[in-house]
């Protein structure tokens, strides 16, 4: 056999090589936008002419930080999201998601930012209906969570969270569950309602805005900010209502030593729960404010602060129509300047007549 010259063999090697490179699998090209249908197929490339089944291959196909829209009604499946991205349903196209087990939608991924636009999330035996385990912000509009057994949203992480314009209804716990430290949490004009537990649950030194807001027909309390961890949780709530809860309305306890409780309660609605507004220390500090509220036809207290370490201030508030007015118990401190309506009470234990302005 002849041997090869020097010039020979570099060539062989070099297309050997080309051969090589030629034979191996090129990575898949992700798109900025890509589309989802009920007559698409998720071995389609997402185009528009070529659109996705489901919301699973779509973000695969899709680059961070980029779009998944949602082109006519059907159901597109559970998902997980560990990168940034958007899922659009515009208005007047329903976009499902049904869980017949575990967790409708779950975001876990490290500083990743998720937008969910449109969607309805139901649960047929699952647990959680929008999971946020892990990211940097969750925003949620227009969207409806229900049926599932567990919550219908529930925030594990910090972050910057926003949930507008959404429906949480007829879960089996709490319609939205708070226990991420550190989170920053906005709710705007939602409806949580009918759910088994809490409308609102926050059990973390959390940021929480309730604002132009409906908490309604839960079994539990309608807004519950149960801390016993350390550091500061907070609340704020504006011209919202609750109503109709089995449990408290707004309830705001420090559960240890090393807990305080903020909460500031504004031009909202809270009647016909089992309580109005409560501030109570089982050994941390709870400070309440409430101002401008109506707070009426309650079964029990309207206004209330229990226990040393709970401090409640009330300015401009009707309350009316309860058992008890406004009550200070167990060392509590409650500030009411000459300024609210109290009329109407089955009784006043705070040292007032049951029809007084105080």
């Amino acid at each position: 056999m002849s041997r090869l010259d020097p010039v020979q063999a570099s060539w062989m090697a070099f297309a050997v090589i080309g051969i090589a490179v030629l034979a191996s699998p090129l990575p898949a090209v992700a798109a900025q936008r890509t589309f989802v249908a009920s007559f698409g197929s998720d071995s389609a490339a997402c185009a528009l002419a070529a659109p996705c089944r489901g919301f699973a291959a779509a973000i695969l196909k899709t680059d961070p930080g980029g779009e998944v829209i949602v082109l006519d009604s059907a159901g597109y499946g559970p998902v997980t999201i560990a990168k940034s991205v958007a899922i659009v349903a515009p208005p007047g196209i329903y976009a499902g998601v049904s869980a017949l087990t575990g967790d409708g939608i779950v975001i876990n991924g490290a500083g990743i930012e998720v937008v969910l636009k449109g969607l309805t999330v139901n649960g047929q035996g699952g647990s959680i209906g929008v999971h946020y385990q892990g990211g940097a912000s969750l925003t949620l509009e227009r969207c409806i969570t229900s049926n599932f057994t567990a919550n219908g949203i529930r925030l594990d992480a910090g972050g910057t969270i926003a949930v507008t314009d959404t429906t949480i209804t007829g879960n089996g716990g709490d319609g939205i569950s708070v226990s991420g430290p550190a989170a920053a949490v906005t709710i705007t004009r939602a409806r949580i309602e009918g759910n088994g537990s809490d409308g609102i649950r926050i059990q973390a030194a959390a940021d929480v805005t309730v604002d132009r807001s409906i908490v309604t027909r839960n079994a539990g309390t309608g807004i519950d900010l149960f801390f016993a961890g350390t550091g500061t949780a907070r609340l704020a709530i504006d011209a919202s209502t609750i109503a109709d809860n089995a449990g408290v309305g707004v309830y705001a306890s420090a559960n240890s030593a090393a807990s305080v409780v903020q909460a500031d309660v504004t031009r909202s609605t809270i009647v016909r729960n089992s309580a109005g507004i409560w501030a109570i220390s089982a050994g941390g500090t709870s400070a309440v404010s409430a101002t401008n509220n109506e707070v009426s036809d309650n079964v029990g207290n309207g206004i209330a602060a229990s226990f040393a370490g709970s401090s409640l201030r009330a300015a401009g508030n009707k309350v009316m129509r309860n058992n008890v007015g406004v009550i200070n118990s167990g060392g509590g401190t409650l500030f009411t300047p000459a300024t609210n309506y109290v009329r109407d009470n089955t009784s006043d234990d705070g040292g007032h007549a049951p029809d007084a302005l105080l």
